[in-house]
């Protein structure tokens, strides 16, 4: 559950920077055009004003007879604005976006984080998140770590009268969490993925109990007794393959080298030749789509796509969304394509799936309700007994006695 709901956090966060980055660069280049509109236009202005006689008494309608007071109001409105737009546009559209991201964020902040060494800031900053929120401070300090904060919001960092903006820091350490969840630095301990890097090393007073373990296990000598080992099973192999060397034709030695003998070609007869071309001229082609929900309604895998929650609710259009999810996971189309390419399915529903409902287990459960379908029918049982199974029933050597 906690790697779920990292996960979530760093979707969340990348999700809400493409979003206001997408809307940025759509504001920035709507106020471009109308910027270099207006720079034209004041440039205009200027020649104007420097054309005006010298030593002579002026008032602003005299100014304004040759330039469009109105339209260099406008010009100088839009000039400013796309000063704002450049210095402080994306960071305006972030924390435009902060009530919405504190809905879970206050939660999420209150998981017990842990950073590695040289990462404290991080702890300092969470845990001043929590006083704010539990109003043990009322405001931030001024000393508060400011060193994570992105480029992007250094600008909106400070008020008017010098305080730290709570929203711009506050976003700015979600994001600098992502990273450093990624990263290793900022861990949970009791998380299965995101967990301190040390963590994952063997200790050597437990590398010596795993290792003893381990040889017991793998029937593996140990470390004393390795050349007694493997004498006695090159000679063990040797006597086994004397034993079936005579026994068929497939490795032979030829000027004292060994030679393995390709599988014969499988002959079909012309019965078999004229029955597979009646078979393909009434099968029609299928869309894959098609096929997986032709097999669906055949099994019913789908209902095994549950939400991490376990309850039963879905999103609007799901099983459009699932089949498409499952495709591009399948092809290596990937959701990019998969949106594209699928009318009404969008990217961030595509990754509202494969997060909550693709996963480990549900595609296991998926995957068992097909093959027992599958080992009903009658022609399973005369490719085995369905104990074990090979890919697309191919041929392969056994050994036996």
């Amino acid at each position: 559950m906690l790697d779920y709901l990292i996960d979530m956090h760093d979707q969340y966060m990348m999700e809400l920077c493409r979003e206001c980055r997408n809307n940025y660069e759509k504001k920035h280049r709507e106020f471009r055009k109308r910027h270099k509109k207006a720079v034209d236009i004041m440039l205009k202005a200027t020649d104007v004003l420097f054309d005006l006689p010298e030593n002579k008494l002026l008032t602003k309608a005299d100014i304004f007879k040759n330039i469009d007071e109105k339209e260099l109001r406008q010009s100088y409105q839009d000039m400013c604005v796309f000063k704002r737009i450049e210095e402080r546009g994306y960071s305006d559209l972030l924390l435009a976006r902060y009530p919405c991201f504190r809905k879970y964020f206050a939660d999420f902040i209150k998981l017990r984080f842990q950073a590695q060494k040289g990462n404290q800031y991080l702890i300092e900053s969470i845990t001043i998140v929590r006083q704010l929120d539990a109003g043990d401070i009322k405001i931030l300090p001024n000393d508060v770590p400011t060193q994570f904060i992105p480029w992007e919001l250094q600008l909106a960092l400070k008020n008017k009268d010098g305080s730290i903006n709570r929203n711009a820091w506050e976003i700015g350490l979600a994001l600098t969490m992502c990273h450093k969840l990624r990263s290793g630095d900022l861990y949970l301990p009791e998380s299965k993925q995101h967990v301190s890097f040390w963590n994952l090393m063997i200790s050597e007073l437990s590398w010596q109990d795993i290792k003893d373990e381990s040889f017991h296990e793998l029937s593996m000598p140990e470390q004393n007794g390795v050349t007694v080992f493997l004498i006695k099973q090159y000679e063990e192999s040797a006597q086994k393959a004397a034993k079936y060397w005579g026994m068929d034709n497939f490795a032979t030695i030829v000027n004292g080298k060994l030679k393995l003998k390709r599988d014969d070609k499988m002959v079909h007869s012309t019965a078999v030749s004229d029955l597979q071309k009646a078979i393909d001229a009434n099968l029609p082609l299928i869309r894959i789509e098609k096929l997986l929900m032709e097999v669906d309604q055949l099994t019913g895998f789908s209902k095994h796509f549950k939400p991490i929650q376990g309850h039963q609710s879905r999103p609007d259009n799901f099983y459009k969304t699932l089949i498409a999810a499952i495709i591009s996971q399948a092809t290596n189309l990937g959701i990019i394509a998969a949106s594209a390419s699928v009318q009404g399915v969008t990217v961030d529903m595509l990754r509202q799936v494969l997060r909550s409902y693709i996963r480990e287990e549900t595609l296991t459960a998926a995957s068992a309700e097909i093959v027992n379908h599958h080992h009903q029918h009658p022609l399973s049982t005369s490719r085995g007994s369905g104990d074990i199974s090979s890919s697309d029933a191919q041929r392969f050597k056994m050994q036996a006695d």
